[in-house]
């Protein structure tokens, strides 16, 4: 399959959980979500460099931008929920020490937190659903902006470099 048809079908698949307000609400199943929410965003990126190269139209451009906003949106309610279900560290290490488990790298170090879940992206997680207002703001800025809302822009808007 090449990285085209992987991103068709990470935007299509996007686009039906996000009509039908399906957002699942158990980490499990947003995990998995999250990682093809990454793979849309990158696909409608793409497509809009593309279609600015080839001078499309600028409804078509229009309606693209705007399911690319829509995807970035949703990808950042997906993270902000991530981290919301996510026991904090301060938990997870507390967790840890009753069951006398070790807290060293690892994907299964922290108790409590998904396999598939680095330690990483459950930072980013928690940092997100810790600050609404930033992610609302984010978005704002992005549909003003003629953007797609991303993680790196929250992030980096909570910690400036």
């Amino acid at each position: 399959m090449t990285e085209q048809m992987k991103g068709e079908e990470a935007m299509e698949m996007f686009k039906l959980v996000k009509a039908n307000n399906l957002l699942p609400a158990g980490i499990d199943d947003l995990v998995p979500l999250s990682f093809i929410g990454q793979a849309a965003i990158a696909f409608y990126r793409a497509k809009i460099k593309v279609m600015d190269q080839l001078c499309m139209t600028e409804a078509q451009r229009k309606a693209t931008l705007r399911d690319g906003q829509d995807a970035g949106e949703m990808l950042l309610d997906i993270e902000s929920r991530i981290g919301e279900l996510l026991p904090s560290r301060e938990e997870a290490i507390s967790k840890g020490r009753k069951r006398g488990a070790s807290l060293q790298a690892g994907r299964e170090a922290e108790p409590g937190r998904p396999a598939d879940i680095t330690e990483k992206h459950a930072h980013y997680a928690r940092t997100i659903s810790d600050n609404p207002a930033i992610v609302a703001r984010i978005k704002a800025q992005a549909r003003a902006n003629e953007d797609i809302p991303t993680k790196t822009a929250v992030l980096n808007a909570i910690h400036p470099t």
